[in-house]
């Protein structure tokens, strides 16, 4: 079982991403990310990568800001492991090229 994590606090993060030496162009690529708690959208973000030159090794980093959660959806977070969800899809000319799910069990920093 994996390690229980602090819940988020408000911060930048940063979204890496690496495209190299694909053999077409890389147009119109998305990665959506949706965050739940007991299946309630929590958190939303929709970030758009542009254009990708064909056979060249592109980066991309996409720094957002958190919003605070409050304090009792904190403590509900922290009281239900594993059902505080995301998923994450990965668009490519409007194509679903890749989807990941996680769950996350979090702790107090008491």
């Amino acid at each position: 079982r994996p390690r229980p994590l602090r819940p988020p606090a408000p911060r930048a993060p940063c979204v890496p991403l690496l495209a190299s030496r694909l053999p077409t162009p890389l147009r119109c690529a998305l990665f959506s990310r949706r965050h739940y708690f007991r299946e309630r959208l929590v958190r939303s973000y929709d970030f758009d990568f542009g254009f990708c030159i064909p056979n060249s090794t592109n980066t991309w980093e996409a720094i957002y800001d958190v919003p605070a959660i409050d304090a009792s959806m904190r403590e509900e977070m922290i009281s239900c492991p594993y059902e505080t969800t995301s998923d994450s899809f990965y668009f490519v000319n409007d194509e679903l090229v890749m989807h990941n799910k996680a769950a996350y069990s979090y702790y107090s920093a008491a």
